[in-house]
Formats: structure tokens, C-alpha cells, sequence
């Protein structure tokens, strides 16, 4: 199976960011740490509300826990995610 996640528009962006900000920390240098860190964090229904987002047709009843946790990485990096979260951080007045 060939998937390759969306490219999310800002409103798109926005709702991601909303689903997993409470996973989001201050120092987003080390992706495996934040979204190890996220996945503590975030409730499974975000988690799965987010691959959704990510991925048109997403189904985990296809993939395995490592190819799902592989196309979320993904999604997050494609999108830059984490950069996003920095934007709305400065928006907000926080460094």
C-alpha cells in the first residue's frame, strides 16, 4: 500500500495543531522526543482524529502499530507541523 499524507492549508494546519497541542512542548528540536512525548499526552481519538486529517482514506485495520506511527512522523514532517506550532507560539507571545 502506497500512502502519502496530505498537504494540509493553513485551516487544515490549525486543526491539527488544535488536536495535539496539549503533546506539543517547548523545545520541538527532537521529533522522536515530541511525538513520544505527544502520544503520552494526546487521547487515542486525537491521535486517530489527526492520521484522518493527515491521510485521505486512512485505515488502521491495513496497517501495523510501526506503519501507523511511520505515516503520522511523516504527515507531521511533511507538513511541518512543528514549525507551525512555533508560528503559533510567536503569535501568541511566547518564545
Amino acid at each position: 500500500m502506497n500512502i502519502s499524507p496530505n498537504q494540509l492549508n493553513i485551516e487544515q494546519m490549525w486543526e491539527l495543531y488544535n488536536l495535539l497541542k496539549l503533546g506539543v512542548g517547548d523545545n520541538n528540536q527532537y521529533l522522536i522526543d515530541e511525538i513520544s512525548g505527544m502520544l503520552d499526552k494526546i487521547s487515542p481519538q486525537n491521535f486517530r482524529q489527526s492520521l484522518l486529517l493527515l491521510y485521505n482514506n486512512f485505515s488502521e485495520d491495513k496497517l501495523n502499530p510501526v506503519q501507523i506511527l511511520t505515516m503520522f512522523i511523516l504527515g507531521l514532517k511533511m507538513n511541518e507541523f512543528f514549525q507551525f506550532c512555533d508560528f503559533v507560539k510567536a503569535l501568541n507571545g511566547s518564545t
